[in-house]
């Protein structure tokens, strides 16, 4: 094994080092000594740049060779303050920076560093660990090593390659240079065209973890599960291969599935956006959660908690070996984690970025919608019927999430091509009414909207569609809607008679009553305006605007049925279906210029939903006498 020590506390960590059967190669004395040979201070600018590169080609070559010699049961420790300017740092299984607050540095080491960096840095550098000489960094260093370098766990990590050969080697150098070095790399080549498979042989030869495997083109689902039947590891991953990892990955994921005995285990990423931006998942502070009870597990996947990508993710091999990826699923990764989170396990989940996803320009075209795109909506509602059927009610709201998802990516994805001009507006469209239709439907009868993610961007795609006659929203599903309407006494007779006519233009009038409420017409208001949980002194104030203003407390009652197409978001009242809220809308605007002393929502007072109607409901069978309601049967 080599390791690489670096910076200014470097020379600590030699007799640690030394002691644990390391042969140690101290660089900067090399370099003090051949600078001090040639005399550089003496020399003008060219000349000593030239024989700095001359030194550093020198030395670099000397270490080269000692690690060609190197047996496979010896150890070789190389420490300098600016290894990191060396090629042969790249060869070092670890890589270790060790600081110091004490140390000022060597301005002179420091100095020809710059010169020799440009060209014998290595081609990926990363510290695998970074520690500080004024901490009890021997204990941490030994920990590290016991971990990394001596773990018994064997993973197996397996990447699928198709025609990736410009973002190859960046992965698989990232993949080599975990600070875990028990590893399986697994390159199956799916038929590239490209050089792929040559850079993967020429890798090989690099790193004896390396396994090269090579097909015909099969899809992303056979390969991989190829992959596992070739993995003999305790852990498997799974690597596109135009990403590349932070160095420590490995590490992060198989100390918390170690910790936690996860039969799971999960990190964060990076999104490199295509216009040249990295994003973090989140700047809230790292938190690590366990899920090890199924309900938690599927209401996790269904939140988003679990994503459904595997780069991410770690798997214990004994858990997934069961499961197969389907080549028939649009989202193969959906598919295969919604199995594995309904078959229970533990799963730990980690907020830290680890893995950096890529989202290369030239993938848009790759991406283009295709008619397998609907395969996802038949996979979401079959995924649907099974999370109900095995179980039942208490988890509608995590089937109901699940199929939203896949309905509006599908949407979404057809609006961006349109927008791209990468399809026709007339392409898809018998499909993709379908698909809005569904969505639609889940809309209207689930009973609470708030739960979907992105719902406000989702409903204005399905609005842009329809604009642009995409979707026929006459072919779109509808609800019919029992409402309650109270006309309030800021009304006189004459203009209740008119609001009443008017409220008939949008909806089917199925009953109304005049009720002359009396003294019980504070506390019937109380009561109606209390149902929203509005904070103490709304309903008093409603009560003062329709009550102390007027000399009658004379109300109609309309139990309505209104048909509903849509939901919009409405600015105090959150989300709304659309034909509740424009009947509001225009009987309160239509009438408050024609009252005097008009006051916000003393004109009309309509249910939004079927839990205000039945509250409504039983608040007026309280107050209205069964008289009175015989009178109005009989009417």
């Amino acid at each position: 094994m080599i390791i690489g020590v670096s910076g200014e506390g470097s020379t600590k960590a030699i007799p640690f080092l030394s002691n644990n059967s390391f042969k140690a190669i101290n660089i900067d004395d090399l370099l003090k000594m051949y600078f001090d040979k040639f005399n550089l201070v003496n020399m003008g600018k060219f000349e000593e740049n030239r024989r700095v590169l001359e030194i550093f080609d020198s030395i670099n070559s000397l270490l080269l060779d000692k690690i060609y010699e190197l047996k496979n049961d010896e150890n070789l420790v190389l420490y300098s303050s600016i290894l990191e300017c060396f090629s042969a740092f790249d060869f070092c299984d670890l890589k270790i920076n060790i600081s110091s607050s004490n140390n000022v540095g060597n301005n002179q080491l420091d100095y020809y560093g710059k010169i020799a960096r440009c060209k014998f840095a290595p081609s990926y550098y990363h510290l695998c660990l970074d520690v500080d000489s004024n901490t009890d960094w021997k204990n941490q260093l030994n920990n590290f090593i016991n971990f990394n370098i001596n773990g018994k766990n064997k993973v197996s990590i397996i990447v699928p390659i198709f025609n990736t050969s410009q973002y190859l080697v960046k992965c698989i150098k990232s993949i080599m240079n975990q600070s875990y070095k028990n590893l399986e790399i697994i390159l199956i080549n799916d038929g590239s065209t490209d050089n792929s498979l040559e850079l993967c042989q020429r890798l090989a030869l690099e790193d004896d973890r390396i396994k090269v495997f090579s097909q015909e083109n099969k899809g992303l689902s056979t390969t991989r599960n190829l992959g596992i039947g070739y993995a003999t590891g305790d852990y498997i991953c799974f690597i596109d291969s135009d990403d590349y990892l932070e160095n420590d990955m490995i590490e992060v994921l198989l100390k918390n599935a170690i910790s936690a005995s996860a039969d799971v285990s999960s990190i964060r990423a990076f999104v490199h956006t295509r216009d040249g931006e990295i994003r973090k998942y989140s700047n809230d502070p790292r938190s690590i959660n366990i899920y090890g009870n199924i309900d938690k597990i599927v209401n996790a996947y269904a939140n988003g908690n679990i994503s459904i990508a595997m780069w991410d993710k770690m798997f214990k091999k004994t858990f997934i070996e069961k499961v197969k990826f389907s080549p028939d699923v649009y989202q193969e990764d959906a598919d295969f984690m919604l199995q594995l989170c309904m078959n229970g396990g533990i799963f730990v989940c980690d907020t830290k970025e680890c893995y950096h996803y890529i989202k290369h320009k030239n993938n848009s075209i790759t991406s283009q919608l295709s008619d397998k795109i609907f395969l996802l909506r038949e996979w979401a509602l079959k995924s649907y019927q099974h999370i109900m059927l095995k179980f039942g009610d208490s988890h509608r709201d995590d089937a109901e999430k699940i199929l939203f998802n896949s309905l509006s990516h599908i949407l979404k994805m057809y609006l961006r091509d349109i927008n791209d001009k990468k399809i026709l507006l007339l392409d898809y469209n018998d499909k993709l009414q379908q698909v809005a239709n569904d969505l639609m439907y889940l809309l209207l009868h689930a009973k609470n909207i708030e739960k979907f993610k992105d719902i406000d961007n989702v409903l204005s795609v399905v609005d842009r569609l329809i604009d642009l006659k995409v979707l026929d929203q006459t072919k779109m599903p509808y609800l019919d809607l029992n409402c309650i309407g109270i006309l309030w006494n800021a009304l006189n007779s004459n203009l209740m008679a008119d609001a009443i006519q008017q409220i008939g233009q949008f909806a089917e009038i199925e009953s109304c009553s005049i009720v002359d409420l009396d003294s019980k017409y504070r506390d019937f208001i109380d009561d109606i305006y209390y149902f929203n949980n509005e904070f103490e002194g709304i309903p008093y104030l409603k009560g003062c605007g329709l009550i102390n203003m007027y000399d009658t407390n004379m109300i109609a009652i309309l139990y309505l049925k209104i048909r509903i197409t849509g939901i919009i978001r409405d600015r105090m009242k959150g989300y709304m279906y659309r034909e509740v809220a424009d009947l509001k809308h225009f009987i309160r605007n239509n009438f408050k210029k024609k009252i005097r002393n008009y006051a916000y929502d003393n004109i009309f007072h309509l249910t939004v939903d079927e839990d205000e109607y039945v509250f409504t409901d039983g608040i007026i069978k309280k107050y209205i006498s069964r008289e009175q309601e015989e009178v109005h049967e009989r009417k």
